[in-house]
């Protein structure tokens, strides 16, 4: 065989082989890059979800603050009326000691 086609054969296999390992490094990279975009797909995702109950969260808020204000209101109202009841029962008490 010619020594330059000799040559040339030798630099094509030697070609391949450094191909070959830039392939492999390559889909070793992809295969890496591949799974922080699957982690990076289930943190969206799970961000997603969170987001959507702080939404629901949110949309229940202003319910759920009259709810609380007419509660306190009742207190307030039950405390008073307590207040009375109590008033009522010292001035009764007060009567009936001789």
């Amino acid at each position: 065989m010619n020594q330059f086609i000799f040559q040339q054969f030798n630099a094509i296999a030697d070609s391949l082989d450094e191909l070959d390992e830039v392939m492999t490094a390559t889909q070793d990279q992809l295969a890496g890059l591949t799974g922080a975009r699957d982690d990076l797909r289930k943190e969206s995702w799970s961000r997603s979800k969170e987001l959507e109950v702080l939404r629901e969260r949110l949309e229940d808020y202003p319910q759920l603050r009259r709810e609380n204000e007419r509660l306190h209101a009742q207190n307030a109202d039950f405390e008073k009326r307590l207040r009375q009841i109590l008033r009522y029962t010292r001035a009764l008490g007060a009567e009936m000691r001789p």
